[in-house]
């Protein structure tokens, strides 16, 4: 533990190891240069600066908590085996977490390791959103980042299709929204209201009432998401 001011500017370090070290005050790494670095859980209570600090071979922030400002401008990041540098890195500030995270994915990005930048990006895409205002930053939440997943996550398209469809099936159930007798069973409900989400048609059955209303809605909803998880599966899987 650092109890004190540290200052490590322009420092060079073979193999440089600070695990689950904590900085009480402000740590200078700024100009350092790590060949490999281990910061995993190390905490910075009041800040961190690696302005123009160069990673080699690896370097790890796994676990590590940034209590005050990471300051990682114009920071160069490189090796092959630092795919989870800031996996699990807790930042106050989100757009130091943004900055980080954009870094990391180039980086992955460039070693073609897409899987991994995907998750970055994700998370480069969260600190974005809790920057804006309040009115753009819950409704960005709900159904951009939890339904869309910010483009990265397709089967959580799929897993929220299918509970709009469950959804509207227990609707349709429950209030009789499906012209008798056609529809008798819980089955018939449930495969208009797949073939409502999935189709322009209502598979030969026939909403009555104000459910013409409420089959619209779940027809726009159903087949836009099915739209996207189209679109998002392509774009991750088939690149």
């Amino acid at each position: 533990m650092f109890n004190g001011k540290v200052n490590f500017a322009q420092t060079y370090f073979e193999g440089g190891v600070f695990l689950g070290t904590q900085f009480k005050l402000r740590a200078d790494f700024s100009k350092t240069h790590f060949k490999r670095g281990n910061l995993t859980y190390a905490r910075f209570y009041e800040g961190a600066n690696f302005w123009g600090a160069q990673f080699d071979e690896y370097i790890s922030f796994y676990g590590a908590r940034f209590d005050g400002k990471a300051n990682f401008f114009d920071a160069k990041i490189g090796g092959q085996d630092s795919a989870g540098i800031f996996k699990a890195t807790k930042f106050r500030r989100p757009e130091d977490e943004e900055r980080a995270c954009r870094k990391a994915k180039k980086l992955l990005e460039e070693q073609g390791n897409k899987e991994e930048a995907d998750n970055y990006f994700y998370r480069e895409m969260e600190a974005i959103r809790k920057q804006k205002p309040w009115y753009y930053r819950y409704p960005e939440y709900v159904f951009i980042q939890k339904i869309f997943g910010y483009g990265v996550h397709p089967f959580w398209l799929w897993g929220w299709w299918l509970a709009i469809v469950l959804f509207f099936a227990a609707i349709y159930s429950i209030w009789g929204g499906i012209e008798e007798p056609v529809a008798k069973q819980w089955y018939d409900y449930l495969w208009f209201s797949i073939a409502t989400a999935a189709t322009p048609g209502y598979a030969l059955y026939k909403p009555i009432g104000w459910f013409k209303f409420i089959a619209g809605i779940e027809a726009i909803l159903g087949t836009f998401m099915w739209a996207a998880f189209i679109a998002t599966f392509a774009r991750k899987y088939m690149r």
